[in-house]
């Protein structure tokens, strides 16, 4: 079976890549580190974990935003009310 960049990991899960970077951090999805520090998911390893989460056995913690943390930075949108984002 292949293996999957921890970007093309996240697509079944239907997570971010972050997310799938912090499964493998901490353990709870297997993956290789390659020599450049990428990561590599077993294709075996991703679909038996695919199958635990649809089951309920892997599910988010409750406490997990449902956005992404990259959308929680200031600045990071144009003010409500404006069509053009302007920096400052």
């Amino acid at each position: 079976m292949p293996t999957y960049s921890v970007s093309l990991a996240a697509r079944p899960l239907r997570v971010s890549p972050e997310t799938v970077l912090r499964w493998t951090e901490t353990g709870r999805l297997p993956a290789d580190r390659a020599p450049d520090g990428s990561r590599s998911v077993d294709g075996v390893a991703l679909a038996a974990f695919a199958q635990e989460r649809a089951a309920g056995t892997h599910p988010l913690p409750p406490r997990v935003a449902p956005t992404s943390v990259r959308n929680s930075f200031a600045g990071s949108s144009p003010p409500y009310g404006s069509t053009r984002w302007r920096p400052g």
